[in-house]
């Protein structure tokens, strides 16, 4: 569970880092942009649904409150990520790039955040699941 969790956050701080490096560029890159977003949409589901299905049932009574903490901010982040996603499309991206930057870079400064609190509060649940089996 523990491997899983982490190659999930590894993969997703790879995709924004990827999507950091286009966005700090002078004009957009859509194809890129776009795959980038792709990316980090797909490992962002692969790892909510994980997390939903597997690491929360197994480690809530551990720490219920925290968990349950975890699961609402983690639902109102896909929220507003999948809003931010159908506000940028490719022509919004081409004619407010600058925007888009900005805005970007508050959203990566976010999911970097909740990847660190996913780790700080589940790894060691996982690990204290792994003594108690």
């Amino acid at each position: 569970m523990l491997d899983r969790l982490q190659s999930l956050h590894d993969a997703a701080i790879k995709g924004i880092d990827a999507l950091e490096a286009l966005a700090a560029v002078a004009e957009p890159r859509l194809a890129e942009v776009a795959a980038a977003r792709l990316a980090i949409s797909k490992v962002s589901r692969v790892r909510s649904s994980f997390l939903e299905a597997e690491v929360y049932p197994a480690v809530e009574a551990f720490a219920p409150m925290a968990i349950a903490g975890l699961r609402t901010r983690g639902r109102a982040r896909m929220l507003a990520s999948s809003e931010h996603i159908k506000r940028w499309s490719a022509s919004e991206l081409q004619l407010h790039w600058s925007e888009y930057q900005t805005l970007s870079k508050g959203l990566r400064i976010g999911m970097r955040a909740r990847i660190r609190e996913e780790q700080a509060l589940l790894y060691p649940l996982i690990l204290r699941l792994r003594k108690a089996a």
